[in-house]
């Protein structure tokens, strides 16, 4: 994970059918800190089709 600014980045490249699935994430600053997490669903690509 990358901090700069105040900002975070998360690079995240799955490689086998166990790393898709749900990614879950919270934030947390001097406001307070996130009551229910950022929810990203990774679904595989089907193939490319011309």
């Amino acid at each position: 994970m990358e901090k700069s600014s105040g900002v975070s980045v998360l690079r995240y490249t799955p490689t086998t059918e166990l790393d898709y699935g749900t990614l879950s994430c919270w934030a947390d600053n001097l406001v307070g800190t996130q009551s229910r997490p950022c929810l990203f669903q990774l679904v595989a690509a089907g193939e490319y089709m011309r």
